[in-house]
């Protein structure tokens, strides 16, 4: 699954998170988060992980396939 990179960069300066702030919150590894930054997948559970820690709608992470 495919996170927007834009909303997710987005959501990051909202809650004034880095990459290592982010990582502490969720327990996601700087690396990963670095990686969907980048464009690369990541599973349900990573993409909840993170709207949980940035105060959005998983929904609003996940990138739409249409």
């Amino acid at each position: 699954m495919k996170i927007n990179k834009q909303t997710l960069l987005c959501a990051m300066v909202k809650a004034d998170m880095n990459n290592q702030k982010l990582s502490e919150k969720t327990g996601v590894s700087v690396n990963q988060i670095s990686n969907i930054r980048q464009g690369r997948g990541s599973s349900y559970d990573t993409a909840l992980k993170l709207a949980k820690a940035l105060d959005v709608s998983v929904n609003e992470l996940i990138e739409s396939e249409g």
